[in-house]
């Protein structure tokens, strides 16, 4: 052992120490047969010494075979030691940017380090690692949650210097979600440290100047940033850390001298020594970032083709069989599965197929353009496999917001190809995607035994319930660190679960994942009857594409739209206001014909039926007018409108499951607790009756009873559910709530939500269609809440409304449901009586447009009322309130 000790502690080259650890190995296996702590010690150094060459193969198998002699638990293994091996089993995987096996590594250094005192430094060590992997992955707000942990951690074990280490990740991760204001706050004690003249190690050092540096760029100092990156890189240096020294003049050479300073020259210059100190690292994924940023800045300058010289030099120097000069080449997707950075491969594929977009627009070859399509095809590959690889829904959002980009310049490219099929393939992968996969996910759920949905079902109402209580505790608080503590701890146990669930059913897995895009042939015979169209947009601030589908043709078409989002606005915010829009009902005119002669009148449909899929915002085309001269000239009355978050959306259900059983759930507090600060719904239950009039069973939730755990326990056994009540919402931070008899709903409570046997929710409450707009995801609405929780039709509001107004439209819309229409073509029937019905004043859009169809339209079934219905009926649902009792007692107590 004082041989082992003495390599240990001595500073000579690696070359030397495997020397002497393969004959103190050969020794110890010839004098002893045990595999014991000692033998599994040397076979740990001589895996340190190995990955010192580079090595890294060699290294993991040293320490794969040391952590398995000391985790056998057979006499002689020293299970303490073993938090080391399983610590630089991270280390090796982090290199190889196989991110998934590291942080698996560092999970069990965690698990194992937090057993022995004295190893306790080593899982801190493990949460700081874990955090980073996370932000290599771009899963910032994992990063962010990780560091969260060691630093509860590091503050239990009074270790400030640990909890500063936690603190820079943390900065580091809020930056790169550019929440700067976050990140400047996190840097505080960071700072603190810094000057306070405690000793702190050049590694530490340069961490601190690197994130300083980098915040000082957000905030437009860009050559107090210089000082603190040439600091940072100076210090890596000095400790031979090439590889964050190389991040350093990435960052360096991107954030301040291109996009700042604009100054190609010294942004080059940065990026020359980088590649050379890359090169020198042995760092694939680095060179090739370093690459892409210098096609990147010669692509800001125009010189396409010299940027596509550079971009393929990335792709290129990846760690795969890929080394083809060829510009219109690409990696296999086999190849790019090999890939552990996926979001260096995705750059650089955009980049790429975006810059042969641009030198067609120079150039004039086509052949560029099919180039730059079936590229684009490629990096939307590399899309999927970022979001399989992220766990936090907030990065997934973050990127989804990152990518559009990508998505309209391989829309243009179909354009100019001419090419409306294949545009079609891109305006569906960018929308709505995360509602998909959790469709997906409730859909794969039939392929798990019944105790493992039950299992899942548990462990995500008790993160909830936890999250609920962490809501109303202040920060520094005991309790608050403690509930934090479990929250994290429940958090991770309900990740490993759903890891477990998907190797252990695999076609769980792959339907999980599908990503399947239908093709227009598929949607023209599922989702397109009577002559129906199909209109989907994308659109910029001033650029609009317009695909629309129907029975025989498809066209896709584009339009300059100055200005489009504000004049949404403007058209949304006069039409939700009943005062401003009878003074200003002129501009009213000018904004719903603009509106319509951009959007609408350009595609020449016929009369009918209509299906919209917008990309952001909620339009409701009704209100737009075909003539602004006449004040009446609404499309309602050519058209009749539903809309969807996608095609792909429609496609989940078959006709057949459309057809609605004849028995409705209505819902009316009517009345609320003096807390809440709500004024009364007078007449919404009398409404609720005479619209129970049109079904053969009926059952209420009205008064004292309409409370929130009663509706979560009755609504997933009732095929209709009808909601008269108030709700919040905004498109900014307000995250929307529904409004009940004792409490409120969430939108994020809906995910408690199991698979329902709902078909339709009518929403009869103010701005449930409203929510916080995600670019490239849509509107996250309590409408889509209860879409992701697969109820297939949703009747929503876009904005505040009339109650009178809203219990004769909902009266109406009823009574045409029961006389065999479509959804949406009893709402359109609806509004048009409303109107003939009432006087002028009623004319104006507030008191109407507000009310939208979403889904697939289906048909109420025509049923006789039977004792034996309702019987049926009640049994149901005495026995979903008992469920939902069940589901909540928990929450219920801990909040």
């Amino acid at each position: 052992m004082r041989e082992i000790v003495a390599v240990e502690q001595s500073n000579e080259p690696p070359a030397q120490s495997m020397q002497k650890l393969q004959r103190l190995l050969s020794l110890h296996i010839r004098c002893s047969t045990a595999r014991d702590s000692i033998r599994a010690r040397i076979l740990h150094r001589l895996g340190s010494a190995y990955r010192a060459t580079g090595d890294v193969e060699k290294a993991i198998r040293y320490a794969r075979e040391a952590a398995d002699i000391n985790s056998a638990g057979t006499p002689g293994a020293q299970r303490s030691f073993l938090t080391h091996s399983l610590f630089n089993l991270g280390l090796y995987y982090e290199r190889l940017y196989l991110l998934a096996e590291a942080n698996s590594y560092f999970d069990s250094c965690i698990t194992v380090g937090l057993q022995f005192p004295e190893k306790t430094y080593i899982a801190l060590m493990a949460y700081e690692r874990k955090a980073f992997c996370f932000w290599e992955a771009a899963d910032y707000q994992k990063s962010i949650e990780t560091a969260d942990k060691g630093i509860l951690l590091a503050r239990e074990m009074k270790d400030t210097s640990f909890e500063v280490s936690m603190m820079l990740q943390k900065a580091q991760a809020q930056l790169y979600l550019d929440d700067v204001a976050a990140a400047e706050s996190t840097m505080q004690q960071p700072l603190r440290f810094f000057t306070s003249g405690r000793e702190i190690s050049d590694e530490r050092l340069a961490v601190i100047c690197s994130i300083y540096g980098r915040l000082l760029g957000k905030k437009k100092s860009a050559y107090a940033a210089i000082t603190y990156y040439r600091k940072a890189i100076a210090l890596n240096l000095r400790c031979k850390n090439l590889i964050q020294a190389v991040r350093n003049i990435i960052d360096l050479g991107y954030y301040i001298y291109d996009r700042e300073l604009n100054n190609p020259q010294r942004a080059i210059a940065c990026y020359m020594q980088g590649i050379e100190l890359a090169r020198q690292a042995k760092d694939a994924y680095l060179l090739s970032g370093l690459y892409n940023n210098v096609g990147a800045l010669y692509a800001g300058r125009k010189a396409h083709r010299k940027a596509l010289l550079y971009y393929q030099k990335g792709l290129a120097a990846m760690p795969i069989p890929f080394k083809d000069t060829v510009l219109q080449h690409n990696p296999s997707t086999d190849m790019l599965k090999m890939v552990g950075n996926d979001y260096f491969v995705y750059t650089l594929l955009a980049n790429k197929a975006e810059a042969m977009l641009e030198l067609y627009r120079t150039e004039g070859d086509a052949s560029l353009l099919h180039a730059a399509l079936g590229t684009f095809r490629v990096a939307d590959k590399m899309v999927d496999q970022m979001r399989r690889r992220q766990y936090s829904e907030h990065s997934k959002l973050f990127w989804r917001e990152k990518i559009k980009g990508m998505y309209e310049m391989a829309i243009e490219t179909c354009y100019q190809l001419d090419r409306p099929e294949m545009a079609f393939f891109f305006f569906e992968r960018s929308r709505a995607i995360l509602l998909n996969d959790k469709l997906n996910e409730l859909g794969a759920q039939k392929y798990l035994a019944p105790s493992d949905v039950a299992r899942e079902r548990q462990l995500r109402v008790k993160l909830f319930s936890l999250r609920q209580q962490l809501s109303i505790l202040e920060e520094s608080t005991p309790a608050y660190n403690m509930l934090r503590q479990q929250l994290f701890a429940t958090a991770e146990e309900l990740e490993k679960y759903l890891g477990t669930l998907e190797e252990k059913y695999p076609v769980y897995y792959q339907y999980k994942y599908d990503t399947t895009v239908y093709t227009v042939g598929d949607i023209r015979a599922r989702c397109l009857r009577d002559n129906q169209s199909l209109v989907e947009y994308f659109n910029s601030d001033s650029l609009i594409y317009t695909l629309m589908i129907n029975a025989d043709t498809i066209t896709l078409s584009k339009h300059h739209f100055k200005n489009y989002n504000a004049v949404v606005r403007e058209l949304l915010a006069l039409c939700s206001d009943k005062s401003t829009l009878n003074l200003q009902y002129i501009r009213y005119r000018q904004l719903a014909g603009q509106l319509h002669d951009s959007l609408f009148r350009p595609l020449h449909i016929p009369p009918g039926r209509v299906i919209i899929s917008q990309d952001d915002q909620f339009v409701p085309f009704e209100l737009l007018l075909t003539d602004p001269a006449v004040s009446t000239s609404f499309l309602l009355k050519k058209y009749v409108f539903s809309y969807t978050y996608s095609a792909s959306y429609l496609m989940r259900y078959s006709d057949e499951s459309m057809s609605l059983q004849s028995s409705l759930l209505g819902i009316a507090p009517v009345h609320y607790e003096s807390r809440l600060q709500k004024p009364a719904l007078a007449d919404a239950d009398r409404s609720l009756k005479k619209i129970a009039s049109h079904f053969s069973s009926a059952t209420f939730l009205i008064k004292e009873a309409a409370t929130k755990r009663r509706f979560f326990g009755s609504l997933p056994l009732y095929p209709i559910v009808h909601l008269y009540s108030h709700a919040d919402a905004d498109s900014l931070v307000q995250e929307p709530v529904i409004y009940f008899r004792d409490s409120t709903l969430r939108l994020t409570e809906l995910q408690l939500l199991g698979n329902v046997q709902t078909k339709m929710i009518v929403l009869s409450a103010c701005n449930t269609g409203t929510g916080k707009n995600i670019r490239g995801e849509g509107i996250f609405s309590l409408a889509r809440g209860f879409a992701g929780a697969g109820i297939p039709m949703t009747v929503t509001n876009l904005w505040q409304i009339d109650n009178k107004a809203t219990y004769q439209l909902m009266e109406l819309f009823y009574k045409y449901l029961n006389e065999g229409m479509d959804g949406d073509e009893a709402l359109n029937k609806a509004k048009l009586e409303f109107l003939q019905q009432n006087d002028r004043t009623y004319e104006l859009p507030y008191f109407w447009a507000s009310c939208i169809f979403i889904g697939k339209a289906g048909k109420l079934q025509q049923e006789k009322k039977t004792a034996t219905g309702k019987l049926k009926y009640g049994i149901a649902v005495a026995l979903a309130i008992i469920l939902g009792l069940a589901i909540f007692y928990r929450y219920g107590k801990m909040r």
